[in-house]
Formats: C-alpha cells, structure tokens, sequence
C-alpha cells in the first residue's frame, strides 16, 4: 500500500475544491452580491434619516442599526478570500496578511447582529399587531434589550475571535 504525503492528500483536497475559474467566479459572486446588500443597506439608511419621522419610530432604529452592521458585514464579505494571508492553501487570489485575516473574520462575525436585528424587529412587530403594544411602551420596555442582544452577542464573539486568533486561515 502506497502511502500519500500530507500536501500530496492536501492538493488532492484542493483541486478537489475547483480551479482557478471556480475561485475567481467564487470571488465576482461574493463581490457582487456585497455590492448589492451594501447599496440596499445604504438605500435603507437614507430613506429612514430623509423621512419626516426619521429616527423617532422604534423600528426606524432598529432598521438603521441593522443596515449599518450589514454594510459592515457585506463589505468584509466583498473581499472573499483576498484578506487571507499569502501562501495559504485552497483558495485563490489571497493577498492578506494574519491582520486583514482576523480583520474580515471579525465584521464577519459582528454579522451575526444582523439576523439579530431582523428577530428584534419581528419581535416589535409581534407586539404591535398581537398585543396591540404602543411604540413608546416597547421602546421602554425592550429596545435597550433589544440593542444590547444585537450587539453585545456578535461583538463579544468577534472579541473572543481576536483575542483567541480564531480568525487565522
């Protein structure tokens, strides 16, 4: 029985995984469909901040802060694998270095706010039409909880990743 060699059974994985075409649509995927969250985000944010109620309704701020972290998010995903350190094996097109590395790993995990977001906004509108709540009511009694779930889960997660080198490829 012929034994392989690690990189010998690590290629094989590899090519395994595509080709430079694979890599590369891989990468004009990822950087358009950024490009896309990134402009819905914004389009978003202007919407709310030019309307005449503008911050004052509770789900206009849950919105905006949900936009702001999905342009966070989008842009670190923009960059597909080109953030992780040269010499790295099974991706094409790294450029990085272990700090942009651990840079796009962490707005990747602060992602995590945004599907956060989203449940507090059902949880709003849950509220609103279920139990007929007011907007001031929820906003004192749930939108610091909100905030904080949204925020403090993914931003301590993205800490730990940093602090632990987590987010090395």
């Amino acid at each position: 029985v012929e034994h392989q060699s690690f990189d010998q059974m690590s290629s094989e994985v590899c090519h395994s995984k595509g080709g430079r075409e694979y890599w590369i649509s891989i990468k004009i995927i990822m950087a358009s469909t950024s490009f896309i969250s990134i402009l819905g985000s914004c389009a978003i944010i202007y919407m709310i901040l030019r309307g005449s109620k503008k911050l004052r309704l509770l789900h206009n701020r849950i919105l905006v802060c949900m936009s702001i972290v999905d342009v966070l998010y989008s842009s670190a995903l923009s960059f597909s694998t080109s953030p992780i350190p040269r010499g790295s094996r099974c991706t094409f097109g790294n450029i990085g270095n272990a700090q942009t590395c651990a840079a796009q790993g962490f707005f990747v995990t602060l992602g995590g706010s945004v599907p956060l977001y989203n449940a507090a906004l059902s949880i709003h509108y849950m509220a609103r039409i279920c139990y007929q709540a007011n907007e001031e009511t929820i906003a004192k009694k749930f939108e610091v909880f909100m905030h904080a779930t949204a925020l403090i889960i993914p931003f301590g997660a993205g800490i730990l990743g940093l602090a632990f080198n987590l987010f090395q490829s």
